[in-house]
């Protein structure tokens, strides 16, 4: 049979763990350790003992029990009369407390009746099955209730749990203790040795987020625009929480622009240069994309670069030139030869100009004749 299982108190614990019973609840086998647990777990009276997993623990079976540097058990919890084999469910008990000889510290009590539930429970789920049809179990009882001997006069243990030093389950020195109620779990890994949070006690407990009540938070407000602030919880039972979840949604009018969004997507955005999107007030975006010069090729146009690239608001303006100016390269409208050399000569404009000999042309001579006979009258141009 493979008794095999977690540390814990001493294998003779596991008399009961593995009590097989061949008859209804309340009928009992193995009625002493030596009768069918050392088959597995060893001689009760080995020095050292060595358990079947292989820990050494620091002397027998039956030392750990009786001596007060370990167990300290009071001989008649165990034995009916001293130097007797004990019984696994009975034995002399001691005043006050009543012998059930190894279920006193290795079962619990359904009702009026002393059972292994939970040591057998605990067999099962390590695969040991022998027992498996011949009992009908309760479910065990949780691991932090007590076993009879627990806490009682005759014996040092008394946390199930496995929670106060030296007076725990654990005697082999490895810091586990009996899985009790044969969930599978040890200790304070067993959900019913967490202590139960109390709220109002002024002490923030394992489930708990604040104590006093007082002292919870009502809002979860965190003055972030972009955050959407939850509150779970309530302080009546002490397990207010925020959380704080990032908003990315682009959405108009909740204070808030997401990272991705724009002023064109969401009114809570500002114009941002560089985001690639021209917005209100942007001329250009990226930078890159802006204007370095505004030279129209127009030498009549006197032409403006304004703003930056750095800013997105780079803007060309391209005025019409009305001065007379020589050497600009442009001659305005009203300008000629005579008043900006960059004018050509132009028949027409009432200006006698370089070339010219008359301007308008309707000043010009229509004939040469200068009424002396004399002469050779010629109109040229």
């Amino acid at each position: 049979m493979n008794c095999r299982r977690k540390k814990g108190l001493i294998c003779a614990a596991l008399a009961i763990g593995a009590m097989v019973l061949v008859a209804p609840v309340g009928a009992q086998a193995y009625p002493q350790y030596s009768t069918g647990c050392s088959n597995c777990h060893g001689a009760f009276t080995a020095t050292p003992y060595v358990s079947p997993k292989g820990t050494t623990w620091p002397t027998s079976l039956h030392e750990l029990h009786r001596n007060s540097s370990y167990m300290g058990t009071s001989c008649l919890l165990c034995h009916t009369v001293t130097g007797d084999n004990p019984s696994t469910y009975s034995s002399g008990g001691i005043t006050g407390v009543t012998g059930r000889g190894c279920a006193g510290c290795h079962g619990n009590l359904y009702g009026t009746q002393i059972l292994g539930a939970g040591l057998r429970a605990h067999h099962a789920g390590k695969g040991v099955g022998v027992c498996a049809g011949c009992h009908s179990d309760p479910t065990p009882v949780a691991e932090n209730v007590l076993p009879p001997y627990y806490g009682a006069a005759g014996s040092n243990v008394k946390s199930s749990c496995n929670s106060d030093a030296g007076t725990s389950e654990d005697w082999s020195g490895d810091g586990i203790g009996l899985d009790n109620d044969g969930n599978g779990l040890y200790d304070g890994g067993d959900p019913a040795c967490k202590p139960t949070p109390t709220c109002g006690n002024g002490v923030i407990e394992a489930g708990e987020t604040c104590d006093p009540p007082s002292k919870c938070a009502t809002t979860c407000n965190d003055g972030n625009a972009c955050t959407a602030d939850t509150l779970t919880g309530s302080a009546a039972m002490c397990n207010v929480a925020c959380t704080h979840a990032a908003i990315t949604t682009c959405k108009s009018g909740d204070g808030c622009c997401p990272a991705g969004c724009t002023s064109l997507t969401d009114s809570d955005c500002s114009p941002t240069c560089g985001n690639g999107v021209v917005e209100a007030g942007e001329t250009c975006d990226p930078p890159s994309s802006c204007l370095a010069t505004c030279n129209d090729g127009n030498a009549c146009t006197a032409d403006v670069l304004t703003g930056t690239a750095a800013t997105c608001n780079v803007a060309c303006s391209h005025a019409a030139i009305t001065t007379c100016k020589s050497g600009d390269g442009c001659c305005p409208a009203g300008c000629s030869a005579a008043t900006d050399s960059d004018c050509s000569p132009t028949c027409g404009n009432g200006v006698v100009e370089a070339g010219e000999t008359c301007d308008p042309p309707s000043s010009c001579a229509t004939g040469c004749d200068d009424g002396n006979a004399c002469t050779a009258d010629v109109t040229t141009g």
